[in-house]
């Protein structure tokens, strides 16, 4: 289920007029979106428990990138991490 919820949002991101990259360094980020000279940084996970994986890819690509937001789509809520903080 996962993956069908995956690529329905980049189906959404791609309807929108952006053209959604893929990151992967140590961690990976399933799109990064370029708006102006900012980025933001998304991870779909559509499990119960979020795993330390989702939300470490955020935080690397936000440590090495300025002018981040950073989204993790979940199950159950959205929890946006910014500037090195993550807000409920």
């Amino acid at each position: 289920m996962g993956r069908k919820v995956e690529n329905a949002i980049a189906l959404e991101l791609v309807r929108s007029g952006t053209t959604p990259q893929f990151y992967k360094n140590k961690h990976e980020i399933d799109f990064i979106i370029k708006d102006g000279l900012n980025l933001k940084s998304i991870n779909v996970c559509f499990a119960d428990e979020v795993p330390e994986r989702e939300t470490e890819g955020l935080k690397e690509f936000a440590n090495k990138h300025k002018n981040v937001t950073s989204i993790l789509l979940d199950k159950k809520k959205s929890i946006d991490y910014v500037e090195n903080k993550i807000e409920l």
